[in-house]
């Protein structure tokens, strides 16, 4: 009954925020709760069959896993079908750095939106915590959409992936920037509370980590027409093969009990069934193609897992 309980209960969140949604009024403060609440229930659903999926073997078909292929021109093939294929390739397919920028930009505008807009709540926007875990929030993804696409030595992503990450940051981005710039003002006593002083410190952890191992990966690649792999070393990489991925786990999992939210919760766990399965993957992947992979090296968990 307990279970059945809860089904219904996520159902009805969900349900409610769609009329939330239907009726405009994202950013009230009475239906802007249901809807963070009812989001963060929709995503929270979506991380168990993600995660299923994902350790069942299903690999989300970008970077290594991509289905892009380069096309051999002595090979002989039939003009007409290459040029079927190169149509095909043209929209299906979006250049590596443009989708970057696409899909993680909704959570940098979400919240600039909100303060030009004047949709937020004047206790949120003077409260130094709030202020703070926002500008956490928005320095991770800046990065993210403005400096590191331009770094990348990348394939092509499929539209389809494109448009899932899209959609997912600017459901997050909205439930991130509704509970800190519109729904809860922190008091300034949160700022020495031991939930807040180790959550920051884990996120910059996370993040330090997180940006090194990315680099450290962009790094292999002398160019972006070298298309080998080839076995990363040094920081996190000595003990696990997903040290990005580690990193930004950890960043978020601080995030959130910086935050001690239930959007916070949400975006952890969600991060974490979404590319802890990956870096698995990954650990797999590495095994199979480099007969040298150091035997001590872990997928996600240092010395576990």
């Amino acid at each position: 009954l307990v279970e059945m309980n809860s089904v219904v209960e996520w159902i009805e969140n969900v349900q409610s925020a769609i009329g939330v949604v239907c009726r405009g009024t994202l950013f009230s403060g009475d239906d802007g709760w249901v809807a963070v609440k009812g989001i963060s229930s929709l995503l929270l659903g979506l991380a168990v069959p993600t995660v299923i999926a994902l350790l069942s073997g299903n690999k989300a078909k970008y970077g290594r896993y991509s289905n892009v292929k380069t096309t051999n021109t002595n090979s002989g093939t039939n003009q007409k079908e290459k040029k079927t294929s190169s149509v095909f390739q043209r929209i299906s397919f979006i250049p590596g750095r443009i989708a970057w920028i696409v899909q993680e930009s909704p959570s940098v505008v979400v919240g600039w939106m909100m303060l030009l807009l004047h949709l937020t709540s004047p206790d949120c926007v003077s409260s130094l915590p709030n202020i703070i875990l926002t500008g956490l929030f928005q320095l991770h993804y800046i990065h993210r959409t403005f400096i590191f696409p331009f770094q990348l030595k990348t394939k092509p992503s499929p539209l389809y992936i494109v448009l899932m990450a899209f959609v997912f940051c600017l459901l997050n981005g909205y439930i991130q920037h509704m509970w800190l710039l519109k729904l809860h003002a922190y008091p300034s006593e949160w700022l020495y509370d031991p939930r807040f002083i180790l959550g920051v410190l884990m996120f910059f952890v996370g993040m330090g980590i997180n940006i090194h191992s990315d680099y450290t990966l962009i790094g292999l690649r002398k160019s972006s027409t070298d298309k080998s792999y080839k076995i990363p070393q040094g920081g996190m990489f000595e003990y696990i093969s997903g040290a990005n991925f580690f990193g930004e786990i950890v960043e978020w999992s601080g995030f959130a009990l910086a935050c001690w939210s239930l959007p916070g919760l949400t975006f952890a766990l969600f991060t974490l069934s979404n590319i802890g399965p990956r870096a698995y993957q990954h650990h797999l992947w590495y095994k199979e193609k480099f007969e040298a992979y150091p035997k001590k090296r872990k997928a996600l968990i240092p010395f576990v897992w």
